[in-house]
């Protein structure tokens, strides 16, 4: 997606740890026609890797792969895949997004001065909401960073802060 990675490397350059966070419903979801889910923890993992080989800038992904919200798994570049199983399915902790379960994984014994999530959807939105930190919708957050886009909408002073990574 054009953007992604002037973003992340702009982000990179200011400081910012970056993360991934993503549900794997289609983990848990049944196909009706072959009684399977639709896609295997396997190929969640294969997924995400993927994405950490494309996107160099990340430290790691997390996903949560049930709709409980009891496991998220952490992904690292050069690392196996962990496992982590939580008992309080509360909806603040609760893993999948809206959530905020694997944002508080991240950052739980972090002393963290801003915190962003960038993202797609509304359950982004909530999660962002639940852990108590900043949202800004991807499209704004590409638009700063794509040649040839000279115009982006960002909603308040906060993000053009973030987007421009500057204090007005």
């Amino acid at each position: 997606m054009n953007g992604v990675t002037k973003g992340l490397d702009f982000y990179k350059s200011k400081g910012y740890t970056l993360i991934g966070v993503s549900n794997q419903g289609g983990c848990a979801a049944i196909n009706q026609s072959t009684n399977k889910p639709h896609k295997s923890i396997e190929d969640a993992i294969t997924e995400m890797k993927n994405t950490l080989d494309l996107l160099l800038q990340l430290e790691y992904i997390c996903f949560c792969p049930d709709f409980e919200g009891l496991t998220m798994w952490k992904l690292f570049k050069d690392k196996p895949a962990l496992e982590i199983k939580q008992h309080n399915t509360s909806e603040f902790e609760s893993f999948p997004k809206p959530g905020a379960g694997m944002i508080n994984h991240f950052l739980q014994n972090k002393t963290i001065e801003e915190a962003w999530l960038i993202g797609d959807r509304p359950e982004d939105d909530g999660a962002a909401s639940s852990a108590g930190i900043d949202f800004i919708w991807v499209d704004t957050w590409r638009q700063r960073f794509t040649s040839g886009i000279n115009e982006f909408k960002p909603t308040s002073i906060k993000q053009i802060e973030f987007l421009q990574g500057i204090k007005l």
